[in-house]
Order: structure tokens, then sequence, then C-alpha cells
């Protein structure tokens, strides 16, 4: 770059997307009020992964193990993508009430993607490639009951 050392400089000099990009991020929040008793809330939440890197290959110099990573952010991880859903029901419809009280079943991550939050390498042995581990956040269903009340 203009007769810089480029063996400063981060990636050779050349464009990467920061840690932070995610080209695609969509939030979708539907509240359906199916009676005056009953209402459904659905939300859903898909993102673009972000951006990582990887090691691509390893080497061996002076019976020590070199991991060879690709450029930097060349890689992304698995898109994120949820389901949430609860179902509300009022336990009063009279219009005049000194406390409004209603119970709520919910259900976060429905069908219990395990999103990937952070992948990570290891390196089991001297001379094996380094071993991908994928660490997600809830991965399965959660279910929960709540009584909310307002006076």
């Amino acid at each position: 770059v203009n007769g810089e050392d480029r063996s400063s400089t981060v990636n050779d000099g050349e464009y990467f997307p920061t840690n932070f990009d995610q080209p695609h991020n969509l939030s979708v929040f539907t509240n359906w009020q199916t009676s005056r008793r009953f209402s459904m809330t659905l939300n859903f939440n898909y993102n673009t992964g972000r951006p990582i890197t990887y090691p691509e290959s390893f080497y061996t110099i002076n019976n020590v193990s070199v991991i060879n990573y690709s450029e930097r952010n060349r890689y992304r991880i698995p898109d994120y993508h949820r389901l949430d859903l609860s179902f509300t029901m009022k336990t009063s419809l009279k219009r005049e009430k000194k406390v409004e009280a209603n119970w709520t079943f919910s259900i976060y991550n429905v069908y219990g993607r395990r999103n990937a939050y952070s992948v990570f390498y290891r390196n089991e042995s001297p001379n094996q490639n380094p071993q991908a581990f994928k660490l997600s956040i809830i991965g399965r269903p959660v279910v929960a009951l709540s009584y909310n009340f307002k006076f």
C-alpha cells in the first residue's frame, strides 16, 4: 500500500467486514386479539451470521503445529433465527375493575434451533486439524407460564 510495510497492517491492508457487520436483520412482531378475552403474539427474528476468521489448514515446523488462518472475517457463522409465541387470557371481562389480571403461556425458541453465538477452535492433538465447536445459547424451546396483574 503506497510503499508501506504491508506485514504490519491488518489483512494486508485489504477491506474486511467488521465483527458487527450484519447485512440482513429482520424482526416481525404481531399481536392478534382473537376475542375480548384471548390474544396471541408472534415474534420472529432473523439475522445474518456475524463475520469470523477460520483456520483453513495447519503445518508443522520443528515439531510445532502452526495454524494457517483465513483472511480476516472471510467467513460467517450460521444465520440466526428464532420464533417466539405467547397466548394470553384475561381473567375478567368486567369493564370496571380494581385489578386487571391475565395469564400468559409463552414458548421462547419454538422450534428449538441451536443458534450459534460463537464458533471457536481447539487443537485436540498436535498433528490434527483444529476442531470446530459451536457455542449455542438456549438451544431448545423454553416454556413459561406467568400471571400478570395491574392495580
